[in-house]
């Protein structure tokens, strides 16, 4: 028997270096920050500024604006601006450019701490620098910049005349008093005033406050002053601190634990309420024994230590201590696993040396005890795969080869085996179970299952019965026993069929009862009466083996819901939980009543389950989970396994528009400085293609992080949560927009949602105003068309008036021209031509001209009915009526028709339209002509749309012509016809639409002057 301390002092710590080789521009860290975004910053010495999101590091150093590559001191103001404290000044950094701030003009002055204080109506940034203390006043941002503004910087007056020296810390408590400490003592900002608090040579490294109100300042090679009002004490080496080199302090808000930094003995852990210290070591992880700075993240799980040579270490609160051979186990491989009496210790196998007792001495001893058993002290060096508790606390081993061994220490402490030979089924034991009647049930892997009874009450003389190929088994290796509610004994074999023993009779189940096929190898019950079995490559599956009549299994052999489908062991705990080991960890399952899944968590080596590869049936079956794994013995512990702060805020990290960066497109006054959306942001219609990029920092894990968003005015329910950290949203229509986001952690907690707006402005002819304007317009220029509509009617009704008018007109003229057509004493004369040439007895020539004659009367009369005729017929008629007043004037005139200028066949004209130029020709122009013959011409010409006919004569003239038939009745019957038919010329006109004139009288004149003539010009419309 031997006391273990090593094992006592085991805890769930698990350190993660970041040093260069992982990004880190430098290995000293000291100043770590976690920003109101997630981002960690980390102040390096020679390497300036890091920036960590859990993925990757981004460097930040002179050449990109920063003031000093060394960096001693991280503050984040209320708007989110980086305050940097360097050896060359202080730098502020508002997530787009660097800003330096001169304390005293041309001198670069180290900064070595800051601290904001903040009230109401003000923000005040108190600096700790080489050449004292200074402080800015922080007015809130401009509403015309839209930026913070500084007042100029104001050095701060030490106390009692007393120069401040080198400061190196500073801090505002929770009554917002600003400390102050350095080389020369602590000092305290008391209604305007300095207060010495500590005045001796003495070096002020960091200062601190409890959650009770005690004011601790760290002071290099004295510890830490404790000041609680007027009281002062010490932590130093005296009372629990390993080293007086204290370099930073830290509370953590979840416990009011004070975690303390030293130079040369790494990190203690100090309770304010019990007094105690724990140390961290080297030796259990730490990365460095030099510890600059402390931070803890948001979630109260992680804790970032900035060291001095080693980087950053990340300590992580684990949900699972580990026990391995540094921490007493005789080996690592731990097959079997049970509680011991009252649970106050645990038995566990030692690999192929036998078993191990680790707990309380006795019964009533505080003191922890370790022992052993193997070939040296009355057990063998052999694997012990199964070991059980019965009720009468007795421990039950099951060994390979070796039979069964029980323990009763109430009789002595000495083991009793159990042989093959003494009646058990086999030698090699994989499973140990005990009824309700006290029965013990064992499963071998050569010989079935064996019932142990003991009659007498003695373990001298028990009494077995075995089941075995007789008894309806089909494979004697067995894996694993349950004993359910009735007292049904459960047994799964290595073929996969699992069956159960009633009252000594065996019954069956198979692949046709919905089983895996592959080998079981567990056995658990849930609180809802399912029986769960675990396989060798095929999951799980369960039955209701109280309210299901023919036990059908369900598989549930999940790859894309477990870590492995390769199931060692099973445990279903009472808050409802069913906890599956596998090759790669363990799965913590919550169940409902029906068996589903509602949610499944991994623990693999990322969460502290170091031993990976469970071992078979290796679990504990109380409250108190200790699992059996090839690497060791783990311990989970449920006071760690909640989420203190929450899940982590999700923040934009990158907005694209169409495909490009916001801030470099014409819309860039829309990008915030820290790569996210302004909230409001407009944007015209055209601009409608936004990607938004995004991120949540989980430093305990962060591959576990998914997200969830949702475009409201586009999208009316919340994606499904993925690792998606983008999206996009093509061709957006007009309309007002909110993108919401949110994240959700590893344990299924969900953040509250970020929420941004913007709009989509429509296009000018989907404004209100413009649809307004619009409809003022369609209304007026209804009311214009209607307007112009019946001004139209009126217009077509006068126009139609007018046409009914003018064709009225027409008909009256053309009926006046009918009227006018033939000159009666033209017919008188003919007639009397041929009476003549009768009474001459010239026969031949009166029949000659009787038929010229009938044939014009008839040709008039047909021309007559018709509007139009053919212009060869009218042609015909004027020569018929031009031979015909040949004859009545006796050969007086000749005449002649040019028809050479027409062009297209089938010109149709007016009837009888030239006949009065034609006659007023032969009366007026050749009848009074004397000395010579006349002559009448008629000359056809077509011109594009016009008909145009010229009547020529050589008579005596228009004006001679016109002095002869004043007082003439003939003529100015044959003076009518021609103004009837230049008024039918004048509506023809209007009709065809042509400009030129439709008719022109000229006198013709010789190269003397004399009068040749008369010209009439008739133009008509084709």
């Amino acid at each position: 028997m031997v006391a273990l301390p090593i094992l006592l002092a085991a805890q769930p710590y698990r350190f993660t270096q970041y040093t260069v080789s992982n990004g880190l521009p430098q290995s000293q860290v000291y100043a770590t920050l976690q920003d109101s975004r997630g981002y960690l910053w980390l102040g390096t010495q020679g390497g300036g500024l890091a920036r960590f999101d859990g993925r990757s590091f981004k460097t930040f150093a002179e050449k990109d604006g920063l003031k000093g590559a060394y960096v001693n001191a991280l503050a984040e103001d209320p708007q989110g601006n980086l305050w940097i404290g360097t050896n060359r000044g202080l730098c502020r950094f508002d997530g787009r450019r660097f800003g330096f701030e001169e304390l005293k003009h041309g001198q670069d002055i180290a900064i070595n701490s800051l601290a904001f204080r903040q009230s109401n109506d003000s923000t005040i940034l108190f600096i700790a620098s080489q050449n004292g203390a200074y402080s800015f006043y922080l007015k809130p941002p401009s509403p015309e910049y839209g930026k913070q503004r500084l007042e100029r910087p104001h050095q701060l007056e030490a106390a009692d005349g007393q120069p401040f020296g080198r400061l190196t810390a500073t801090f505002c408590d929770s009554k917002n008093q600003v400390w102050m400490g350095g080389d020369d003592g602590l000092f305290k900002l008391s209604n305007g005033q300095w207060q010495v608090i500590q005045r001796r040579k003495a070096e002020v490294m960091a200062i601190a406050e409890t959650r009770d109100g005690r004011i601790l300042a760290g002071i290099f090679n004295s510890g830490i002053l404790i000041l609680e009002g007027k009281k002062r004490s010490y932590l130093n080496t005296q009372n629990g601190l390993p080293s007086n080199k204290v370099q930073c302090l830290w509370r953590n808000p979840y416990d009011n634990k004070i975690w303390i930094g030293l130079q040369d003995a790494g990190l203690c852990i100090w309770d304010p309420a019990t007094g105690r210290v724990e140390r961290i070591t080297e030796g259990q992880g730490l990365c460095s024994r030099n510890i600059r700075s402390i931070i803890g993240d948001k979630s109260g799980k992680v804790v970032w230590l900035g060291t001095s040579g080693g980087g950053v270490c990340k300590y992580s609160t684990q949900r699972f201590e580990h026990f391995d051979t540094g921490d007493g186990l005789r080996s690592n491989f731990v097959y079997a696993v049970c509680e011991a009496k009252n649970n106050r210790g645990r038995w566990f196998s030692a690999g192929d040396r036998g078993i191990s007792y680790w707990g309380a001495a006795n019964d009533s001893s505080q003191t922890t005890v370790f022992r052993h058993f193997d070939g040296s002290n009355g057990f063998y060096n052999v694997k012990c795969r199964a070991l059980h508790r019965d009720f009468y606390d007795r421990i039950w081993v099951g060994t390979e080869g070796m039979g069964l061994a029980v323990l009763d220490e109430q009789t002595g402490g000495a083991f009793q085996f159990f042989y093959k030979r003494n009646g058990l089924a086999g030698n090699w034991i994989r499973d140990i179970a005990q009824d309700p009647t006290g029965a013990i049930w064992v499963a071998t892997t050569d010989g079935g299952i064996s019932k142990m009874t003991f009659p007498t009450g003695s373990l001298a003389t028990p009494k077995f019965r075995n089941f075995g190929l007789a008894d309806g088994l089909h494979d004697l290796t067995v894996h694993a026993l349950h004993i359910d509610k009735k007292g049904r004994v459960w047994f799964a074999s290595q073929t996969g069929e699992v069956g159960f023993i009633e009252n000594d009779k065996l019954t069956l189940l198979g692949l046709g009862d919905g089983l895996p096929g592959s080998t079981v190898r567990c056995l658990t019950e849930d609180e809802h009466g399912h029986l769960w079995v675990g396989t060798a490559g095929g999951g799980i599956a369960f039955a209701d083996i109280y309210r299901d009549k023919y036990l059908k299994f369900k598989q549930l052999g999940l790859t894309d819901t477990l870590a492995s489908a390769n199931v060692y062991l099973l445990h279903a705990d009472k808050a409802g939980l069913l906890w599956v080991g596998s090759e790669r960890g363990v799965d913590r399952i919550k169940l409902d009543s029906a068996g589903n899944f509602l949610k499944v968590k991994y623990f693999g080596l990322a969460e502290g389950f170091l031993g990976m590869e469970t071992c078979q049936n290796a679990v504990t079956t109380g409250p108190d989970l200790w699992f059996g794994t090839m690497n060791g013995l783990m311990h989970y512990l449920p006071a760690t396994d909640n989420s203190l702060g929450g899940a982590p805020m999700p923040v934009l990290t990158g907005i694209r528009l169409f495909y490009e960066p916001l801030e470099n497109s014409p819309m860039a006054r829309w990008s915030d400085n820290w790569g996210g959306l302004v909230n409001g942001a407009i944007f015209p219609y055209n601009q409608n293609h936004l990607g938004f990029e995004f991120f949540a920092t989980d430093f305990l894990n962060q591959e576990r992080v998914m997200y969830s968003w949702q475009l409201v005015g586009q999208e009316a329910d919340w994606s499904p949560f993925s690792t998606r950290t983008e999206v996009s949203y093509a061709s957006l229509p007009p309309n007002e927009y909110r993108f919401r986001l949110r994240s959700r952690n590893e344990d299924g907690i969900t953040s509250e949602p970020l929420d941004v707006a913007f709009t989509i402005t429509p296009p000018f002819w989907q404004t209100w105003w413009f649809r307004l304007a619009a409809i003022g317009g369609a209304l007026l220029l209804g009311w214009g068309w209607f307007r112009w509509r019946i001004a139209q009617v009126k217009q077509k009704a006068k126009l139609e008036k007018e046409q009914l008018e003018l064709q009225n007109r027409l008909l009256t003229l053309e009926q006046k021209s009918r009227q006018l057509q033939m000159n009666p004493h033209f017919i008188f004369n003919a007639l009397n031509g041929i009476q003549s040439l009768v009474s001459s007895g010239n026969m031949d020539s009166a029949r000659q001209y009787i038929l010229k004659f009938g044939r014009l009367m008839r040709a008039v009369l047909d021309n007559s009915r018709q509007q139009l005729i053919p212009l060869d017929k009218e042609v015909e008629t004027l020569r018929q009526y031009l031979e015909m007043e040949q004859f009545c004037r006796e050969g007086k005139f000749d005449f002649e028709l040019d028809t050479s200028g027409i062009e297209s066949p089938n010109l149709q004209v007016p009837p009888m339209l030239l006949q009065p130029f034609v006659e007023n020709a032969i009366l007026h122009g050749i009848g009074p002509l004397s000395g010579k013959k006349g002559l009448i011409s008629l000359h056809f010409t077509e011109k594009e749309n016009l008909l145009e006919v010229a009547v020529r004569d050589n008579g005596i003239g228009i004006e001679q012509s016109q002095t002869r038939k004043a007082g003439q009745d003939l003529e100015s019957r044959q003076s009518v016809g021609i103004a009837v038919t230049r008024e039918r010329l004048e509506i023809m006109k209007s009709e065809a639409g042509f400009k030129e004139n439709a008719f022109e009288v000229q006198q013709l004149k010789g190269e003397d002057g004399e009068i040749e003539g008369t010209e009439v010009i008739v133009r008509m419309g084709l």
